[in-house]
């Protein structure tokens, strides 16, 4: 229980700084996904455990990324992106399932369907496009799910993706209204 609440503690500043844009979001990302990699081991979420290892490499990537000019504007993606986001989305998480469901895993779907979307939520906000809000809306309800079905229901993380699923409504206005500003800076500079 006490990795449980750690990743929660150090979910709810992370999730702080990171509507607020802010790059610090990344450090306390790093902490909470240590915590989440013991966490889900214990409760056999084998798909958490990956995505947790990956995403710490996502967490070194970001903090760097986020410090380069080019990388600090926050756009959206276009059609083709979202096309080809939704491709992966559809098949990681029929791959993902197949190799969960040979292992005992509670729950593999929602594991694998998690874990996919998660890795494409984090590698958008990496570079700064709006559509990770919506993408880590959608992740973070269904992680809700996901921890109230497990055998022992881990309260306090549901609690987290709760609000993370909140958070992430008022992280995308803030982040519009970014966008918007930056835009409306390049089009009276032309």
């Amino acid at each position: 229980m006490i990795f449980e609440i750690l990743a929660t503690f150090f979910g709810l500043i992370q999730g702080t700084f990171s509507l607020l844009n802010k790059r610090i979001h990344w450090i306390f990302y790093l902490l909470q996904l240590i915590a989440l990699v013991i966490f889900s081991w214990n409760e056999k979420l084998y798909g958490d455990v990956v995505i947790s290892l990956i995403f710490m490499v996502f967490c070194v990537l970001g903090f760097f990324f986020w410090n380069l000019q080019e990388h600090k504007h926050i756009s959206a993606c276009s059609i083709k992106e979202r096309l080809v986001y939704v491709f992966i989305i559809f098949c990681g998480t029929g791959i993902g399932y197949f190799l969960l469901k040979a292992t005992d895993d509670p729950l593999p779907f929602l594991d694998s369907f998690t874990t996919i979307l998660s890795i494409v939520a984090l590698f958008y906000m990496v570079y700064h496009k709006i559509d990770t809000w919506f993408l880590w809306f959608v992740a973070d309800a269904v992680y809700v799910i996901q921890y109230a079905l497990l055998p022992n229901p881990a309260l306090y993380l549901l609690g987290l993706y709760i609000l993370w699923t909140v958070m992430a409504v008022f992280s995308y206005l803030y982040w519009y209204n970014v966008m918007k500003k930056g835009i409306e800076k390049l089009s009276h500079k032309s």
